[in-house]
């Protein structure tokens, strides 16, 4: 997620004069606008930083929201890693400071927190949060967007743009009879069938977990593995995720992504997963098939979402 007016500028270390009389500026006419917001998606604020502004409103300061103190703390508090703080308690930001590392710390500290506000997007389109106080917010998403912004006298109302989108996850099956993966296939007993399901991962992931569930006619073979190509001959790395082949709950097995991976997707990148199964002599004859469906699911810690499933049918006559 960007800003659409370049955050660096709100970044910059404004004086803080702290003989000055200050008070509080403009307390609930503020706004901040996130346009394409999706669908469906959980977006939440919260306040990081308060801000004062001088009597004539031609300088500000920035000071330490009660919430957000031990993030700004010795020996364990990332937000010393941006900021300083002076002995009145007025924050300034570090020369280069990095802002979307900062957004990326302060979203893992507020997993420990309670949002200022929450919006569950009800269709595309712009959603707003109104009536805010003058300061430094977080803003994040169950499709892993943070971003920080400010609400100041020169741009109290700022517009972010939601750029990332809900991934996808589309499961295939190889008809042998052509080599080719498609919604069905045709399958004698004790035949080997090979499945294929293609996500599409996002920036910004968080908790991707893929999970697979198989009909009574299916014994799966424990042999699912991750590649980054269609061709599936690029494995991603072993320890990128794990396979579960006993989850419980009715599932046939489930693979988790690790975070530290999913921290790395910078771009829309597809991953496809490759694993088989049996048709055993519970496979019903005839229809309705014998069923594989998938789904993955994904989201904050508080509000997990899911893919709608997908699934393919395998016929035996």
């Amino acid at each position: 997620m960007r800003h659409l007016k370049k955050l660096a500028s709100l970044l910059v270390a404004l004086a803080m004069v702290a003989a000055m009389s200050v008070t509080a500026f403009a307390a609930g006419t503020n706004t901040i606008t996130v346009k394409n917001a999706v669908a469906g998606q959980q977006y939440k604020l919260y306040r990081i930083l308060d801000l004062s502004v001088s009597e004539d409103q031609t300088a500000y300061s920035y000071t330490v929201n009660g919430a957000w103190a031990d993030f700004f703390k010795d020996p364990d508090g990332k937000g010393l890693t941006y900021v300083n703080i002076d002995a009145q308690g007025y924050v300034t930001w570090k020369t280069g400071a990095d802002v979307a590392a900062f957004a990326k710390d302060a979203e893992a500290f507020a997993k420990n927190l309670t949002a200022l506000d929450t919006i569950a997007a009800s269709g595309s389109g712009d959603i707003t949060f109104s009536n805010l106080e003058a300061g430094y917010y977080l803003i994040t998403s169950t499709l892993g967007t943070k971003a920080a912004v400010g609400t100041t006298p020169g741009n109290p109302d700022p517009v972010i743009q939601e750029k990332n989108e809900v991934p996808t996850n589309v499961k295939t099956v190889e008809e042998d009879s052509t080599g080719t993966y498609g919604s069905t296939n045709d399958a004698d007993i004790g035949q080997t069938v090979n499945f294929k399901s293609a996500i599409t991962a996002q920036p910004g992931a968080k908790n991707y977990v893929f999970e697979d569930t198989m009909s009574a006619g299916l014994t799966y073979k424990g042999d699912a593995k991750v590649y980054t190509d269609e061709a599936m001959t690029k494995e991603l790395n072993a320890s990128d995720y794990a396979v579960n082949n006993d989850p419980g709950d009715g599932k046939t097995f489930t693979i988790t992504f690790t975070q530290s991976y999913l921290d790395t997707i910078t771009v829309e990148t597809k991953l496809y997963v490759r694993y088989s199964a049996a048709l055993n002599e519970n496979a019903k004859v005839g229809l309705p098939g014998n069923e594989n469906k998938s789904t993955l699911k994904y989201g904050d810690s508080t509000n997990t979402k899911s893919t709608p499933d997908s699934e393919t049918i395998t016929y035996t006559w």
